[in-house]
């Protein structure tokens, strides 16, 4: 049934967003050991991904179950963007030679998930900085000292600092 179908997608979509929260959270040791393509390489697509969404053939068909169970929630849709822009810059920018083209296991869902924000595949300020950090005392206010990042390069106080300071002035200017 349909239905049945589209509950399987859905369990399967919650997977492969786990996964690339897995891939994210080891990418300072993969680009250390300068295994990140490799690992990236084998990531799983979402279920039922095809052409990218401006394509010809995608224009009119609706949007995939996965990406609608993404869109339902805006914090959900904003993770899957930053998450897929830390992976594919990754992938792009961690090894050398640096490379023009990406998996369709990262360029197609992050087209899809780019598209679905009215915005374009990159990393950007606000995927880099701003939807990419947590509180550490919730109680607290957010201020130096008191965030830290969701996804990292390399790691370390200085990735770790740069951002503080953008989601700090941020967050005074209200």
């Amino acid at each position: 049934s349909s239905k049945a179908a589209s509950a399987l997608a859905l369990s399967e979509a919650r997977v492969v967003c786990a996964t690339w929260e897995s891939c994210a959270a080891e990418l300072p040791s993969l680009l250390a050991a300068g295994a990140v393509r490799e690992r990236l390489r084998t990531l799983p697509l979402p279920p039922a991904t095809s052409s990218p969404p401006s394509s010809p053939s995608s224009l009119s068909s609706p949007p995939s179950p996965w990406l609608r169970w993404l869109a339902r929630d805006e914090r959900r849709l904003e993770r899957a963007y930053t998450l897929l822009s830390f992976l594919a810059h990754a992938y792009v920018w961690g090894e050398v030679p640096v490379v023009t083209r990406l998996p369709s296991c990262l360029s197609l869902p992050w087209t899809a998930v780019a598209a679905a924000l009215s915005r374009r595949p990159v990393l950007t300020y606000a995927s880099f900085n701003l939807h990419n950090w947590r509180r550490i005392d919730p109680t607290r206010p957010i201020e130096l000292g008191n965030t830290c990042r969701l996804c990292n390069f390399l790691g370390g106080q200085d990735e770790e600092w740069f951002s503080a300071v953008h989601v700090s002035i941020e967050a005074a200017a209200g």
